[in-house]
């Protein structure tokens, strides 16, 4: 069965109509097309679904005929990308299982699988321990083996940067932006533009640290194309924090009033660890930094 058609039968077997079951999540003419296999629907918007109407993802892809899929690795990579991202880690064994008795999986394509999710199960452990070379480097391999930065490699790559060497993060970054200039953050079936928003902030980060600032400047002008809407707020309120972090660092500024009001936004949110983490990042890069509270 495929994906549209199954995702029809657990609609109806919950006696929901079209925009009931949908609620939404995405525009009810695309879904309507999806349901009558007319058009793919992304993995994002797959797994909203299926959360949102308490349908389990094992269960789903179970159901699927994937003979006209690109391959059961590639479906069940997309599902471990979208359950690291959204850091629901306990899912991943659970997904373990169904690799292990996948019976369209040759024995190799098991072991890529089962060994890349030992590696994020490593990385999510929040140990001290570091992730070894032959680690970093297979997780390298499986996000520059997709040339077009597709949502699994986004996904893996937004949750993954900050384990690599610098010189592989930049690298990896340059290239995604290579393909990436003419971004204009609209959500599609195919993109999801939050995904990019928080590679590119995760970036310009990492950069500050390490007082490499000339490199943040495209990806700035990638965030600069954010989207003046409800949604993008926040990616474009951590845009403007990270500029004005090196203005102050540039013109050995001392205190901004703007970090200030930033962080101090994030605590009427009820956001305390955020505001706190933006505040600790502040005074550990701009010299002498002060906080007026």
């Amino acid at each position: 069965m495929e994906i549209g058609s199954l995702l029809r039968e657990y609609r109806l077997q919950k006696e929901l109509t079209q925009k009931e079951f949908i609620k939404n999540c995405i525009s009810e003419s695309y879904y309507s097309k999806v349901e009558n296999n007319l058009h793919r629907i992304c993995a994002e918007d797959l797994f909203s679904l299926l959360q949102i109407n308490a349908i389990s993802i094992t269960e789903f892809v179970n159901k699927l005929d994937i003979s006209d899929q690109k391959s059961p690795l590639t479906l069940l990579e997309v599902q471990m990308y979208q359950i690291f991202y959204d850091n629901k880690i306990a899912e991943l064994t659970q997904l373990e299982r169904v690799a292990r008795n996948h019976q369209e999986l040759s024995e190799s394509e098991k072991k890529i699988f089962i060994t890349l999710l030992e590696v994020l199960k490593e990385i999510t452990d929040h140990s001290d321990r570091e992730i070894s070379e032959a680690d970093r480097n297979f997780l390298k391999s499986r996000i520059s083996s997709d040339s077009d930065w597709t949502t699994r490699s986004l996904m893996l790559f937004a949750n993954t940067l900050h384990i690599f060497d610098f010189e592989d993060t930049v690298f990896l970054v340059q290239s995604l932006i290579r393909k990436r200039m003419d971004y204009s953050f609209t959500k599609t079936a195919n993109e999801n533009p939050f995904l990019l928003a928080t590679i590119l902030l995760n970036y310009i980060s990492i950069c500050i640290r390490k007082k490499e600032l000339v490199l943040t400047r495209k990806p700035f002008q990638l965030l600069d194309k954010l989207p003046k809407t409800p949604d993008f707020t926040f990616y474009r309120l951590m845009s403007k924090y990270y500029q004005i972090v090196i203005e102050c660092i540039n013109e050995l500024r001392t205190f901004d009033p703007n970090i200030t009001h930033i962080i101090h936004s994030f605590y009427l949110m009820g956001r305390e660890p955020f505001a706190e983490a933006l505040k600790e990042f502040a005074e550990l890069n701009i010299p002498n930094f002060k906080y007026a509270s």
